[in-house]
């Protein structure tokens, strides 16, 4: 049986940047993370976790065996053993690029992967719920995905409910409940069987309502017309 290991979003450390870069680090980071389909995150000086990728002045020591990338000024000589460079002053596209070639590849189990499981039918009365919030790769791969992940985290819905509530197709709803199935991050409600139909009240055996029935007893008068001749 296969075990799905967590996410752990890749990390960035900045060490001995000029504030200048720093900053535009860190908004290069918020422009490209639909492109990126990943969410870094920076970790602070104090941090004891070790970064997938540091940005480093010359003249500064990473850590042996971290990935480094050089961030040099114009002409200055490049010290060796480092992953890349990435010159002053910082762009945007050198920057994506530099990541995308230095991405963690998420982990995986040495393990049988799961079975499939069918696709459920957009249609369908079964309700679903998420049982975790999906990692950031997952959500930027599908249409709405954080949306569609809010509202199944808070209430059991069928794929036909949550295109109602959130705005978005079926057809993607369904493919997104789908995807969590598949991971296992979600738990179904079954669908509420059908009720039996309730039978109207029968009115006495007499063809008179009861309110008519209980004057004529009051009056003293028959249910029956008397006899003619």
């Amino acid at each position: 049986m296969s075990t799905q290991l967590p996410y752990r979003p890749p990390t960035l450390r900045l060490q001995g940047l000029r504030a200048l870069d720093e900053n535009a680090v860190r908004l290069f980071l918020k422009l490209a993370q639909q492109r990126l389909r990943q969410t870094w995150i920076v970790l602070e000086d104090s941090s004891p976790v070790d970064a997938d990728v540091v940005l480093a002045s010359p003249g500064t020591h990473p850590l042996r065996g971290q990935r480094v990338v050089w961030v040099t000024a114009p002409g200055q000589p490049v010290p060796p053993g480092g992953h890349g460079t990435l010159p002053r002053p910082l762009q945007l596209e050198a920057f994506y690029e530099l990541l995308q070639q230095l991405k963690p590849q998420p982990p995986t189990a040495c393990a049988a992967p799961a079975p499939s499981l069918p696709a459920p039918p957009s249609g369908t009365a079964t309700r679903y719920r998420l049982t975790r919030w999906p990692s950031s790769q997952m959500l930027v791969t599908h249409v709405q995905g954080a949306r569609l992940a809010s509202f199944l985290s808070a209430r059991y819905l069928s794929a036909t409910e949550l295109a109602q509530l959130s705005h978005v197709p079926t057809e993607a709803c369904s493919r997104f409940i789908h995807a969590m199935r598949q991971h296992g991050w979600v738990e179904t409600q079954p669908a509420p069987s059908p009720t039996a139909p309730t039978c109207a009240p029968t009115r006495p055996a007499s063809g008179a309502p009861a309110w008519i029935s209980r004057l004529r007893h009051k009056l003293q008068l028959t249910d029956t017309l008397p006899a003619i001749g």
